[in-house]
């Protein structure tokens, strides 16, 4: 008869997803995810198979955190060119303010794994269209509630946001301070903005 388990599936993923989002997939030693969930090697795997299955329940722990965040920064009635700037802004505060510049998990994950791992590629593409689609919505606000540009495509510019989002978490862990990345969104925002 196998052991009962002596901790909590969901603390173990989120204590390992701090290990991958700092260390990276490759990174991330056994040891050092078994020490952070504190558990030993064989309870790990039996709960989750291998360090693959592992990454991959924290990867999606972390999108669906992001996404919720990103939707709840993004509500409200203020017109929507605030809430975008309120976003953004959210995204170098929080980047620059951490202790580590960890950069976004799913961003890191496109450049570590997506280029050799076709299921990885697959799970950045879905949680992008995800962040695409909410981020469209927001654009066709703006256009509506007249804070946004009339003329906009909504696809596109919710494109260019997510792209600048992603050179946010790049600029962001290669080490480039607030100013840096201030500039980006403000140009960024200014694309959109209407006149």
């Amino acid at each position: 008869m196998p052991r009962p388990r002596l901790f909590l599936e969901s603390d173990a993923v989120a204590a390992v997803l701090e290990v991958f989002w700092r260390d990276g997939y490759e990174g991330a030693s056994v040891q050092a995810l078994c020490e952070a969930a504190g558990v030993q090697k064989g309870s790990l795997y039996a709960a989750f198979g291998d360090k693959r299955a592992l990454f991959l329940r924290a990867l999606a722990a972390y999108q669906a955190t992001m996404l919720d965040a990103v939707r709840a920064r993004l509500a409200g009635e203020a017109p929507a060119a605030e809430r975008l700037a309120r976003w953004l802004g959210g995204v170098v505060r929080g980047q620059c303010e951490a202790g580590e510049r960890r950069g976004c998990l799913v961003v890191n994950t496109a450049i570590e794994l997506a280029p050799r791992d076709a299921e990885v590629a697959a799970l950045v593409r879905a949680h992008d269209s995800a962040l695409e689609a909410v981020l469209r919505e927001v654009v066709q606000a703006g256009i509506a509630d007249g804070s946004l540009r009339a003329g906009l495509d909504a696809r596109q510019s919710a494109r260019f946001l997510l792209t600048t989002l992603h050179g946010l978490a790049v600029g962001a862990r290669a080490g480039h301070g607030r100013a840096w990345l201030d500039g980006g969104v403000t140009l960024a925002l200014a694309a959109l903005r209407a006149p």
